[in-house]
């Protein structure tokens, strides 16, 4: 009998719901997620775009957008959500490796788990320090080595002298940090999960995609995020302050336009009809092909500059600016002055139905390149 009223009872109990929010320079995409038993049930999805090019204007715009859509949200559910998950671009971000050497105070003692995570602690403190400028936002640990032995588990027995502890660390702005935590306070403080853009696309994508080896490029309105990944492990990370945005602005200055939002526009339209030369004018070919031919020798300068990492032959693209076809020409094309490493690569253009989420009947479904940090941050919350 009373598992007959329990089981009754968890049948009238509404499903907990979860908000996911994929911000970015200049646009921020939202949507609920229900876990079912027969898959993912997405409602609410929404997209939202700034115009300001001021990128402190325009992420205050996107924050009050965002609790606009929190109190749409409780409204419609009649309750809070169970946790909220933001993912940040990096244009909002400083992401970098370090690492800290440590020496044991007993090193005739057994290195224990507790042991570890204290240590873990210790190097993360000088890192979190309260700063007046930035705040630490996330951080993982990358790798561990004891006596310059690096580990994948710890030993059973290990009585190490030293410990390095390298880690992928992300800072923001304080006042921009203290706006976003402490965004939910007025709806009774549920919880906010956050993630740097460059740890989904560096740890998640590759295993949700199936990728050990590879270079994820993120190309977003004001910047572009490099992710290198080599054996399923993020080894390198550069952020190019180059992206859609400026792109319009030389295609703008190449062909003398005054107005960015023509510009805009008409990137967009003969874009669509890439590779068409009966339906646009030469000119405009050209201005393509210049904006992309400036963002590829940036990314050509962030490899050039760095000589401690092997660089995969597979690209993978995704983020509006992917969308732009004269950006996948320019990194296909090679020639004699091309660095090395970019002579002979492959190159993908990624989409969130890549991303084998399973929805539910009736669910809203994510869509294009500019969705899948979206998704993937909708699989890393659930475990996928």
């Amino acid at each position: 009998m009373f598992s007959f009223f329990k089981k009754l009872f968890r049948q009238k109990q509404k499903p907990e719901f979860q908000i996911f929010v994929d911000i970015g320079t200049t646009c921020a995409s939202m949507v609920v997620a229900e876990k079912r038993d027969n898959g993912f049930f997405l409602s609410s999805k929404t997209r939202f775009e700034v115009q300001e090019t001021d990128r402190d204007a325009g992420q205050q715009k996107i924050q009050r957008f965002m609790q606009d859509y929190i109190i749409s949200v409780i409204k419609e559910h009649g309750r809070v959500p169970q946790k909220m998950h933001i993912g940040v671009s990096g244009a909002m971000l400083e992401n970098r490796f370090e690492t800290v050497h440590l020496t044991r105070k007993n090193q005739q003692k057994k290195l224990t788990e507790v042991e570890l995570q204290e240590l873990i602690q210790d190097g993360l403190v000088q890192f979190s320090k309260p700063d007046a400028n930035t705040a630490l936002a996330y951080f993982f640990v990358t790798r561990i080595a004891l006596d310059g032995y690096a580990i994948q588990e710890l030993p059973h027995a290990a009585y190490p002298a030293t410990v390095a502890i390298s880690f992928f660390l992300s800072f923001a702005p304080q006042d921009y940090w203290k706006a976003l935590t402490g965004m939910t306070s007025a709806f009774g403080g549920f919880q906010i999960q956050f993630y740097p853009n460059q740890y989904l696309a560096g740890t998640v994508l590759p295993r949700l995609l199936g990728i050990r080896d590879g270079v994820f490029v993120d190309i977003g309105g004001t910047v572009t995020e490099v992710s290198v990944v080599s054996g399923q492990k993020l080894s390198y990370v550069a952020r190019i302050d180059y992206g859609g945005e400026q792109m319009t602005e030389h295609f703008a200055e190449f062909l003398n336009m005054h107005s960015k939002k023509d510009a805009k526009n008409l990137k967009r339209q003969y874009s669509h009809f890439w590779f068409s030369s009966d339906q646009k004018t030469r000119a405009l070919e050209d201005g393509l092909r210049e904006s992309a031919r400036v963002w590829r020798e940036k990314l050509d300068a962030v490899f050039a500059s760095v000589y401690t990492v092997i660089v995969p032959d597979a690209f993978f693209l995704f983020g509006g600016g992917a969308n732009f076809p004269p950006v996948i020409a320019a990194l296909e094309e090679t020639d004699g002055e091309r660095s090395a490493f970019l002579e002979k690569i492959t190159v993908k253009k990624n989409s969130a139905e890549d991303i084998a989420l399973p929805y539910a009947p009736g669910s809203e479904r994510l869509y294009g390149s500019d969705a899948v940090m979206l998704a993937a941050l909708i699989a890393q919350a659930y475990g996928k």
